[in-house]
């Protein structure tokens, strides 16, 4: 499928002036703004598409992704082709050899308990880096090991702030991830959640 398609499908949903095909637009100049200044880096064959889904999660445009992949009553023809063309971007970066990720989580909606099992239903965003920067809870995440993972190395393709002193160096886990909670450590501001990845 082509850009031009997508922005055809976009504004059929939404209308040529709504809110959702202007940042589809913005995206899209941002996506090749950054292709030109070599910021991203398409060392494992992904489509225009898939690149550009990856852009709008990492940069502003992520509810158009994330809302329906994780509440479906939000799902259109437009938002399906950004989620499964992240889910085979996904598949196509390599799985991320870090023993160790971090998320800061602002608002999530309840703390953990000790032993749950967590399914994402969505993408899970975290970093390999741990800011240190949440007032809600601070994921210390364990990916299953020897590439069985569904943790990719998203910042291969573009790694968002690559030019500031503090660059994302994200990974993604693919939807529906499951995780166990190994332990629970309140601290003065926020709770630390340590997850451990389940395979299947």
């Amino acid at each position: 499928m082509s850009i031009e398609k997508l922005i055809d499908i976009a504004e059929g949903i939404y209308t040529k002036e709504s809110p959702e095909v202007k940042d589809l637009l913005i995206h899209i100049e941002a996506m090749n703004d950054l292709i030109a200044k070599g910021a991203v880096h398409n060392y494992f064959g992904l489509n225009e598409i898939e690149i550009l889904a990856l852009i709008m999660l990492e940069e502003f445009a992520y509810r158009y992704i994330q809302q329906p992949a994780f509440n479906d009553i939000y799902l259109n023809d437009y938002n399906k082709i950004l989620i499964n063309s992240l889910d085979n971007a996904l598949l196509k970066i390599p799985r991320t050899s870090h023993d160790t990720l971090y998320r800061q989580d602002r608002d999530y909606y309840k703390i953990p308990e000790n032993g749950e099992i967590l399914k994402f239903k969505g993408f899970l965003t975290t970093s390999k880096d741990d800011f240190d920067n949440t007032y809600n809870i601070k994921w210390v995440i364990k990916p299953l090991p020897n590439g069985l993972t569904k943790a990719h190395d998203i910042y291969l393709v573009y790694n968002k702030g690559c030019n500031l002193p503090y660059p994302e160096w994200q990974v993604e886990f693919e939807r529906n991830t499951k995780f166990i909670v190994t332990k629970v450590v309140p601290k003065d501001n926020f709770t630390e959640v340590y997850i451990s990845e389940l395979e299947d």
